[in-house]
């Protein structure tokens, strides 16, 4: 008996470290794809061009600021919704954003709008995705006899 508690107990902890990795992940790819959409948009300084400089690394720097804000959020202990954790996190995006660039301010707000209303989007539509994908893999009653498959099927 105890034998068995203790196995399912070890089956919860993957469950839950496989949770985090697959979110930390998505966390990474998230914040590639917000310095992907900002980096057009920052201005080049026309003296770096001159000197033969290449100064790239503030345009990814919205990108960064997004994962390091989502990732301390994440792991407070403090509970914040997914909708107010990326307001947060968009919010000091917008703030760098300004702070590096203090040109074209409304641009900044357009932009902190548009990636905080795609990825309301895209988390819907990826839910509808989800729910015909998963009883073909996930939920399928053929996994649940081994433990490790759901696993890896997940992660």
């Amino acid at each position: 008996m105890i034998s068995i508690f203790f196995e399912e107990n070890i089956m919860e902890k993957y469950w839950e470290i496989s949770s985090t990795i697959c979110d930390i992940i998505n966390l990474g790819f998230l914040s590639v794809v917000i310095a992907l959409f900002y980096s057009p948009y920052f201005m080049k300084n026309p003296a770096d061009d001159l000197h033969g400089k290449k100064k790239n690394g503030k345009k990814q720097l919205p990108g960064a600021v997004y994962f390091s804000s989502m990732l301390i959020l994440y792991f407070l202990p403090i509970h914040l919704q997914g909708a107010g954790a990326n307001f947060i996190s968009l919010c000091m995006v917008f703030g760098v954003s300004v702070f590096l660039e203090r040109k074209n301010f409304f641009q900044k707000i357009y932009l902190a709008v548009t990636i905080y209303l795609l990825r309301w989007i895209s988390g819907g539509l990826s839910l509808v995705i989800w729910s015909r994908l998963a009883p073909l893999t996930f939920m399928n009653p053929i996994f649940y006899e081994k433990k490790f498959t759901s696993l890896w099927l997940y992660v």
